[in-house]
């Protein structure tokens, strides 16, 4: 009996396990379908679960010696901010990376793919459904200067926009970036009628992802995505901050009124979370979306649609740090298809914020187990079936 089970303790893939209910947990807070039923009875249980599992596969797997002490600060502040902000995202990803060697972060991505593909066009479904008028659900629509924007019974069109670009970055990976041009002309056909019913901007990283990888043997472009991923962070800190800075400059404000226009106000937006809030060491709870006061005039919203001046207001300037950090020490180690990766969600960052679900952040554990792999000392809690 004590054999039997023996063996099934070590066929189960606790990282699996683990990698699926922490990439199911992000997305399932972005469903307008699953979002109060899952945070109102069954988000704390996912919780202690994942705590469970993670214990099992921590003492079930090797792991780093350095990789512990590496990760004390991310968990700690991930804590934090799942604690004040009500987060748990970047807490429970900080969880998955000590797992991120070789042999285990392949099926780790796989996982994150299958789930979010999976998520995709079930709600891909259900919006054709109810275009058809097949069954009674109601998506929530926004009506703007854009004209109707159609959520997919997410909580914004932005959220499902999202949800399929990094859904095609995850493809993208998985297929080592090796997609035949049918299926390109499928994929980027698909999101232009994304963009059709949600006008999301974003939309455009898909194409990104096109020249890509039509461009993957290139060593200019590998050279160029090794400096991006070294010094993306404070470019686009710097970038967004002077975009956002400019719009009171004179000279500058006509061209940047433009720009703000195309990115549906966002640097006016931008400008006004930092007028606001300012910038904060470990995060603040800041009211996005609430009615407020600026400069005596009342506004009905405020947002930081950007990744990095979202850091700097409301997660902390501790993220923007530990990520500068991490991408600069692993640009040197990562291949082709991983710079590409990270490339994607910094210039995703750009013009949104919503980028702490493990689906969108996959690409750190790339960048981060580039890192940890270099380390040579292991401390290994595996238990082997013959000791058992």
């Amino acid at each position: 009996m004590r054999s039997i089970l023996s063996r099934i303790y070590i066929k189960v893939d606790t990282v699996k396990i683990l990698a699926f209910l922490i990439t199911l947990h992000g997305l399932l807070c972005e469903s307008n379908l699953t979002l109060r039923p899952y945070i109102y009875n069954f988000k704390d249980k996912t919780i202690i679960c994942i705590f469970i599992v993670w214990l099992l596969a921590f003492f079930q797997n090797k792991v780093y010696i350095k990789n512990i002490a590496y990760l004390m600060v991310p968990c700690l502040v991930g804590l934090y901010t799942a604690t004040t902000l009500n987060n748990e995202n970047l807490g429970l990803i900080s969880l998955l990376l000590f797992f991120c060697v070789p042999e285990m972060l392949e099926k780790i991505i796989a996982v994150v793919y299958k789930t979010t593909k999976l998520f995709f066009w079930i709600h891909a479904f259900l919006f054709l459904l109810y275009r058809l008028s097949i069954i009674g659900l109601t998506d929530y629509v926004l009506v703007g200067e854009s004209g109707v924007r159609y959520s997919f019974f997410t909580i914004h069109p932005n959220y499902i926009a999202r949800i399929f670009i990094f859904y095609i970055a995850l493809y993208c990976y998985v297929k080592k970036l090796e997609i035949k041009n049918l299926k390109w002309i499928l994929i980027l056909s698909f999101t232009v009628l994304m963009y059709y019913f949600t006008k999301s901007d974003a939309l455009y990283i898909v194409f990104v992802c096109f020249l890509i990888s039509k461009i993957k043997d290139s060593s200019k472009v590998d050279k160029c995505l090794t400096i991006l991923v070294k010094y993306g962070v404070p470019i686009f800190l710097i970038f967004s901050l002077s975009s956002a800075w400019g719009t009171n400059i004179p000279v500058l404000n006509n061209m940047l009124e433009k720009l703000n226009i195309l990115m549906s106000h966002r640097l006016t937006s931008n400008l006004k979370a930092l007028a606001l809030y300012g910038v904060t060491l470990f995060g603040k709870d800041s009211k996005f979306g609430q009615h407020f006061v600026y400069q005596g005039v009342e506004y009905s919203y405020i947002y930081a649609d950007n990744m990095y001046i979202y850091m700097l207001v409301h997660l902390g300037l501790i993220y923007l740090i530990l990520l500068a950090l991490v991408l600069y020490r692993a640009a040197d180690l990562l291949d082709f298809l991983s710079k590409a990766m990270i490339v994607v969600l910094l210039l995703y960052g750009i013009g949104e914020s919503g980028v702490t679900a493990l689906y969108t952040a996959f690409s750190l554990l790339l960048a981060y187990s580039a890192i940890i792999n270099k380390e040579k000392t292991k401390l290994s809690f595996y238990f082997d079936e013959r000791k058992i």
